[in-house]
């Protein structure tokens, strides 16, 4: 499959109460629905698998915004924006070679899968489960 769409514009959280955010501190623009990782000056840039193996993934935007600016991020929960329908459920989604991206091709670190709601129709969301220290699952 490889790359997955994200639409900033609906990224959100599923459950709000289930989940565990983290504020983090951007060092380059990030639009919402972005995977960030942390570089050696403490700040959030872009995971980019291709670019540099410590890139390791920390947390999903939950919003966008401008380098020295704060935002949430989220390490674990479920999160909407994600265009998932052609996946299966427990389909795993790993960081990708794409600035900031996601994909169903293993590459560094598996970030979440693919789960149903409890709606009618089973919405499939992405489940996010970024560990701590963690840095190859694949």
């Amino acid at each position: 499959m490889g790359a997955i769409t994200v639409t900033a514009a609906s990224v959100g959280l599923v459950h709000p109460t289930r989940a565990e955010t983290w504020p983090v501190k951007l060092a380059a623009t990030v639009t919402a629905g972005q995977l960030l990782y942390v570089n050696t000056s403490g700040s959030c840039g872009l995971v980019d698998t291709d670019n540099t193996a410590t890139d390791v993934p920390f947390v999903v935007a939950l919003e966008g915004g401008v380098a020295g600016q704060v935002v949430s991020g989220l390490r674990k929960g479920a999160i909407s924006g994600a265009t998932l329908t052609s996946l299966d459920y427990g389909a795993l989604v790993y960081a990708s070679g794409t600035a900031g991206g996601l994909s169903t091709t293993p590459k560094v670190q598996c970030v979440g899968k693919v789960v149903p709601l409890s709606d009618p129709g089973l919405t499939k969301v992405l489940f996010v489960d970024i560990p701590w220290g963690h840095a190859d699952y694949s």
